[in-house]
């Protein structure tokens, strides 16, 4: 006699873990390469941290990214949409206040938890990108994408003001991002002194004033 089949019904039927998909394979890959650049750098952290990092193997880095330089892109434009929601989420404010460009500046500069660090990553990149005339044509290409949201921002904010939208009003953007990266990195540096005195609260309002 042949021993019975099991019984698929009886309550002991495995059970298989779902697949991530792809989609969220690619953000693991991303919050791994965040964690990763942040401890090791840019160049010193490599594929197989990143992937440790992630949780993830060789496989899934390269099904979604070519190389390092691709998946620094993507984490640069998800920081850079976390940015330009955190001016809008801002701008909303601006009819609520008596000061509306002295608060805009302050709600856009308050400390970000991931800014510090960020702030480093994103500069061992432009400094790779300097060296690098591949990297740079892709850095640069994300960077007027981002100019690009924040002066649809900022025109907006002109409008809600009543005033005149500037015709270089692209330039206002550069300027408002330089300030913030500046700001950032300041604060890095000198945290104590920034936490008062941040560039960003005192400087963006006096250029956006004189549009």
């Amino acid at each position: 006699m042949t021993a019975d089949a099991p019984d698929l019904d009886d309550g002991k039927r495995s059970t298989r873990v779902p697949r991530p998909k792809r989609h969220e394979v690619r953000q693991r890959v991303i919050d791994g390469a965040f964690e990763a650049f942040a401890e090791r750098g840019f160049t010193g952290a490599s594929v197989d941290f990143i992937c440790s990092k992630a949780g993830l193997s060789r496989g899934a880095f390269y099904s979604n990214f070519r190389d390092k330089d691709e998946l620094f892109i993507a984490l640069y434009d998800q920081q850079a949409g976390f940015l330009t929601s955190r001016i809008r989420r801002a701008a909303i404010t601006l009819t609520q206040s008596d000061s509306p460009l002295i608060t805009l500046a302050a709600l856009v500069g308050e400390p970000d938890r991931d800014e510090r660090r960020w702030d480093i990553i994103n500069k061992e990149f432009v400094i790779h990108a300097l060296r690098n005339s591949p990297a740079r044509f892709k850095l640069n290409d994300r960077r007027t994408h981002l100019i690009r949201d924040i002066a649809a921002v900022l025109e907006n904010v002109f409008e809600t003001l009543g005033r005149p939208v500037p015709s270089d009003i692209d330039e206002y953007a550069r300027v408002a991002i330089a300030i913030y990266e500046g700001n950032a990195t300041q604060r890095g540096l000198d945290p104590e002194r920034t936490a008062k005195h941040s560039l960003l609260a005192r400087f963006l309002p006096t250029i956006l004033q004189h549009g």
